[in-house]
């Protein structure tokens, strides 16, 4: 709505004055309200939220700005991007069993064409200590991914990790 994109314009605006050092802590807390006041007006709005959690990640708060993500995947659960942005959180703080569930969402129901991420599915099995589903992943990876020198040095690793020959 416009509404809403006229807070997260407001919530931008604050941002770049919150660079300035001598207004830095005053402004963050006005950054964080209009953009929660954005995605209040409209919640199906995935940018919104992605804006909200680089607020936080500047603040050093890694807690909202994970909560922010998963509300933002509630409310768009198609949106490849917060989705990502999810899974690259979880992983950080150290949520291997939730991040794996996102990148099946991703496979299985949002993108299918994301083959790449079967290479992220086998290596996030093989830190589980899941080998048999690890395996099935980088199995599918080998056939689906295209070959890049990044794709073959990936899955050579996991390769390695796994004990499988290339």
């Amino acid at each position: 709505s416009l509404l809403a994109e006229t807070w997260a314009r407001l919530g931008e605006y604050y941002r770049q004055r919150s660079a300035d050092p001598l207004q830095g802590l005053t402004m963050m807390p006005k950054v964080e309200r209009a953009y929660l006041r954005a995605i209040s007006l409209d919640p199906y709005s995935p940018k919104y939220y992605s804006q909200l959690r680089d607020v936080y990640a500047e603040m050093n708060e890694t807690v909202k700005g994970l909560d922010t993500l998963t509300r933002g995947v509630r409310n768009n659960p198609n949106d490849l991007i917060l989705r990502l942005l999810l899974v690259r959180e979880l992983e950080r703080n150290g949520r291997l069993a939730l991040a794996t569930y996102h990148v099946k969402q991703v496979v299985m129901r949002v993108d299918p064409r994301q083959v790449e991420l079967y290479i992220r599915l086998a290596e996030l099995y093989e830190l589980r200590g899941m080998k048999d589903q690890a395996v099935r992943s980088y199995q599918y990876a080998r056939q689906l991914v295209p070959y890049t020198p990044q794709s073959a040095g990936r899955l050579r690793r996991v390769a390695e990790r796994l004990g499988l020959s290339e």
